[in-house]
């Protein structure tokens, strides 16, 4: 994977800045997320989560949504059941989102937090940091952060390399701050 010039970068960067948009910057790694704009996620009433701009929904994978550590991915939205419905839990910090079908909780994997693209999962429900999402509302658009490392954390929930095709991993991408 070559460098981006200077005047690339700083085009896309002076491009996100006027649509008011998170952008990610990482050194270029095999297994790193590339520079796109944070994913925008819209919560729908019928309980889905979905990726702005696609017709992809936050979904469990059925292979192990028995277990901890689900794999939590994007899929074609109203297809399948209830492994694309989550229900937001008001809690005093934040948000906890839960997965109807397994009813375990939307968690970012402590293995991984710390690294660019880590592993979001289901998890057993624990009341834990990496279990809280905060939701950030800008200009109609929402943004979850995870509440791992505080309410000004920068790790935002996001797709992996900005990918939209089914079975796209959904990760943690952004700063700490």
């Amino acid at each position: 994977m070559g460098l981006r010039s200077t005047s690339t970068r700083l085009a896309a960067a002076a491009g996100a800045a006027v649509l008011c948009l998170a952008t990610v910057t990482t050194a270029p790694a095999s297994a790193a997320p590339t520079n796109h704009v944070l994913a925008i996620w819209y919560v729908l009433a019928n309980g889905k989560i979905q990726l702005k701009g696609t017709d992809k929904c936050l979904d469990a994978d059925l292979g192990s949504i028995d277990q901890n550590g689900t794999k939590v991915q994007l899929w074609d939205c109203g297809g399948g059941g209830d492994e694309q419905n989550w229900t937001l839990e008001t809690t005093p910090g934040g948000y906890v989102i839960h997965n109807v079908r397994s009813g375990r909780c939307l968690d970012a994997a402590l293995e991984e937090i710390n690294e660019p693209g880590g592993k979001v999962q289901l998890w057993d429900c624990t009341g834990n940091p990496e279990q809280l999402w905060y939701r950030d509302n800008h200009q109609g658009d929402t943004f979850f952060r995870n509440g791992y490392f505080g309410p000004e954390s920068g790790r935002r929930l996001d797709t992996l390399d900005g990918g939209e095709d089914n079975g796209t991993p959904v990760v943690l991408t952004g700063m700490i701050s």
